[in-house]
């Protein structure tokens, strides 16, 4: 999603406000710049408080008309200063991308410029969904496509740790009133019967998953057992 969202705002990046020429910005570019900002400004604030406001979406789009607390006002000159630059960041780059697509689907419903001129892709498939945090959902659904199509596993959610969240994935499979067709995918072609027994026994312990089984299609499998002292060992 973010390799496509920035492709997509490297051909239309001026109409969110962006340069022509973008790049992305790394983990230790993104504290220098930070850095710099603070000295500009010459204001005092622990790093810890810009950081939790750092994608607030009123600071990263320079939101003006009211007052700011100094950790705010590090935080928005911070982004003043990548977009003067054309620099993105892995979270703005989704910020801005969304922007820019419900910018597109907006216009392509009004009919002021061809579909196909404006919004050329007409499916959309999304693999390990499970995965998907807030924001991806909604540019997910922002996105003006004929048919879209999600695959994942709300048992195998894996990305906690970077915004991703089973929960609304789980929902939809659920029927969730949007009318979606759910297609379970239970047939299990690698593992012999004994380890897809297993397998559900523990996973079936899972919370907040879509009540699912994993069907073996072949007998056999050798599962162990093994006790250990401590997580480490």
């Amino acid at each position: 999603l973010h390799a496509f969202l920035f492709g997509l705002l490297k051909r239309h990046g001026a109409a969110v406000g962006l340069p022509e020429a973008l790049s992305v910005l790394d983990d230790d570019a993104v504290e220098a710049v930070l850095e710099e900002a603070v000295a500009e400004l010459g204001v005092r604030c622990p790093a810890k408080r810009v950081l939790e406001c750092l994608n607030d979406s009123r600071l990263v789009a320079g939101t003006a008309g009211r007052s700011f607390a100094p950790h705010e006002l590090v935080a928005k000159a911070f982004h003043a200063k990548l977009r003067r630059a054309g620099l993105l960041t892995f979270d703005t780059n989704l910020h801005y991308g969304e922007k820019l697509v419900a910018l597109m689907a907006a216009r392509d419903a009004g009919g002021k410029v061809a579909t196909e001129a404006l919004w050329p892709y007409r499916a959309l498939f999304v693999d390990e969904v499970q995965d998907s945090s807030a924001a991806d959902w909604r540019i997910y659904d922002a996105m003006p496509c004929v048919s879209k199509t999600m695959v994942g596993d709300s048992d195998q959610s894996i990305y906690a740790f970077r915004g991703g969240d089973p929960a609304e994935f789980t929902r939809r499979a659920a029927g969730g009133g949007r009318g979606e067709g759910v297609f379970f995918l239970e047939s299990n072609y690698r593992s012999g019967y004994m380890v897809c027994d297993k397998a559900n026994l523990l996973i079936r312990h899972n919370q907040g998953r879509t009540p699912k089984a994993t069907v073996p299609t072949r007998d056999g499998g050798l599962v162990s057992a093994h006790a250990f002292l401590n997580p480490a060992a």
